[in-house]
């Protein structure tokens, strides 16, 4: 007798964003293939990446610089964030045997893919500034022209066809909506390789996709809650296997119109807000922590879920290991029961609701705010 086995994807959102290079494809000898280069998104303290790409990538034999994405046969894209962490000291011995001219040392991150007409990824990388990087827009473009013209070079071609035959096994899953640009993408190149095997996902938020997976309508369930079954089914833990698969972050976004900067938060004064203690974007605690910020005299006007939701159990579980008020208060859940604010639905609803209202705070997941947001919908830190 066959005993089936059901799946539950968790998705940790903490504060980290690891990717590693997938598949890339072999490049016909002596071929030369026709790459756009889309406009990155990033954030840096200078506006030169985009140059310094173009000009690294015009070295790549294998590769001609095409000037729209019709006429293109490979895309790239991606983006980032760059910024200065601090100083290397005006020293006369360093044990690391880095400079010490005082230039700058520089964090961050460029997220790149590249993918072809039909939109299937075939090559994705994740770079960071060296530890003594004096031109870091230069440095991030020389390692992703680096890092790409070898993946041309050594990778394994991606089997595309213009159309899909019947699949013979089709995968359904449900859950969070965290999750879903990246498991949309892995599912899609997945069938590009494997045509006999479809796998479909209804991003219908972590509770109702594990009631969907408890009820048998879906094979896999997704959620950011390891404890999702546990809460929802006491004693099913055992019928399901639990296996990781995305680490994002989830992040405040803010709409204050007019401020120049992001604004901080501690973990107090988050708590303090969803407590529905501060009030007013002026409080003092906010003050304190933003000094030379000119924060405006608003009130604080919360979004959050009103659906069950694994990003509101991530959210819930960070101010439960930071402010025993708000563990003893509310603790941490799937659908918590929110001291303040106003309940919206999908993503999408909450952030048209945020981007509205000025004043407004809501936290989102950020696999799914990128830098090219409005001016006036801000990610707070």
């Amino acid at each position: 007798m066959e005993r089936a086995v059901r799946i539950v994807l968790v998705c940790s959102a903490v504060l980290s964003l690891v990717t590693t290079p997938a598949g890339a494809w072999q490049a016909k000898p002596g071929n030369v293939d026709r790459l756009y280069l889309e406009a990155f998104v990033t954030r840096s303290p200078t506006d030169a990446f985009q140059k310094d790409l173009t000009a690294e990538l015009r070295k790549i034999g294998s590769l001609s610089l095409a000037p729209d994405e019709s006429s293109a046969d490979l895309i790239l894209g991606g983006g980032g964030e760059t910024w200065v962490k601090g100083y290397r000291p005006f020293t006369h011995r360093s044990e690391s045997r880095l400079p010490t001219n005082g230039t700058p040392i520089y964090g961050g991150y460029v997220a790149v893919e590249l993918k072809n007409k039909q939109g299937v990824t075939l090559w994705s990388d994740l770079v960071t500034p060296g530890p003594s990087s004096e031109n870091v827009s230069r440095d991030l473009a020389k390692v992703i022209a680096k890092h790409l013209a070898h993946a041309l070079e050594m990778g394994q071609t991606l089997p595309i066809t213009e159309s899909l035959p019947q699949p013979m096994v089709v995968l359904k899953g449900a859950g969070a909506t965290f999750p879903y640009p990246v498991y949309s993408k892995w599912f899609t190149n997945y069938r590009r390789q494997n045509m006999e095997v479809q796998i479909t996902y209804d991003p219908v938020g972590s509770e109702a996709g594990v009631r969907r997976l408890l009820a048998g309508d879906v094979d896999f369930g997704a959620s950011d809650s390891r404890e999702a079954i546990h809460d929802i089914a006491p004693g099913e833990e055992s019928k399901f296997v639990l296996l990781p698969s995305v680490v994002g972050a989830v992040v405040p976004i803010v709409n204050l119109p007019g401020l120049a900067s992001q604004i901080s938060f501690t973990s107090d004064a988050l708590a303090g807000i969803f407590l529905g203690k501060i009030k007013k974007w002026n409080d003092p605690v906010l003050k304190k922590i933003n000094p030379g910020v000119n924060l405006p005299d608003l009130d604080v006007t919360l979004i959050h879920r009103a659906e069950g939701s694994g990003t509101s159990y991530a959210w819930t579980d960070y101010l439960s290991r930071t402010s025993p008020e708000w563990k003893s208060a509310v603790g941490a859940s799937l659908d918590p029961k929110w001291p303040a604010g106003r309940p919206a639905g999908h993503r999408k609803r909450r952030r048209r609701q945020t981007r509205e209202g000025a004043g407004r705070l809501d936290r989102l997941c950020g696999i799914h705010l990128r830098a090219g947001e409005p001016p006036e919908l801000r990610k707070g830190s």
